[in-house]
């Protein structure tokens, strides 16, 4: 039995030497994304949709991030943007170019860690076609860990002609024409049936 005892203590003993010194197990850090939302459009030609560009699955706090957007020019174009990062305290900075939008912002109290979106953009649709706006790089800053690229994920963007052609406003005229025709000719044969009677 003292055998034993002798031997089982130093086993142990070397067991928790061991695990002491080993490091700590951690989970794998989250790999935060960066999307065009919605991911897919249908849209007509002439006609305008919005996008938004949402960052998630943040593995901490976040203070600094940047983007780079691109999209055929010659199926849409930008008409309209909004910045949510200046309502949240952010300072940012835009840059436009043909078929091209850039976006920095960043902030210096304890960072963003939630899924959000960042920036709304407006296309309009110039002409038929499926094309999409994806991300030409993206990274952010998490506080205690290094710059990050994000994985992105791009929209779809399917541009048809609108089904029966031009719309124009309706011609009141045009469309009574055939019934004051109706109604004339009735007063007219209803008038020479009169005179008719009166003269005979």
């Amino acid at each position: 039995m003292k055998r034993i005892v002798r031997f089982v203590i130093p086993v142990v003993l070397a067991a928790l030497i061991v695990l002491g010194l080993s490091r700590p197990v951690s989970g794998p850090i989250a790999d935060p994304d960066i999307s065009v939302e919605p991911r897919e459009i249908n849209a007509y030609v002439c006609s305008r949709f919005s996008v938004e560009i949402w960052i998630t699955n943040l593995p901490g706090p976040m203070t600094w991030f940047n983007f780079t957007i691109l999209w055929d020019p010659n199926l849409m174009e930008l008409v309209g943007r909004e910045n949510y990062a200046l309502g949240r305290g952010w300072v940012y900075l835009e840059s436009l170019g043909d078929g091209k939008y850039s976006d920095e912002a960043k902030v210096y109290d304890e960072g963003w860690s939630e899924p959000a979106a960042w920036v709304k953009l407006t296309f309009h649709c110039l002409g038929e076609g499926t094309s999409e706006i994806y991300f030409d790089g993206a990274s952010v800053f998490i506080v205690q860990l290094p710059y990050i690229e994000l994985d992105p994920f791009t929209c779809t963007v399917h541009q048809t002609r609108a089904v029966g052609g031009v719309l124009t406003p309706t011609n009141k005229l045009d469309v009574l024409a055939p019934y004051l025709a109706l109604i004339g000719l009735v007063g007219a044969v209803t008038a020479a049936v009169a005179i008719r009677k009166r003269k005979a």
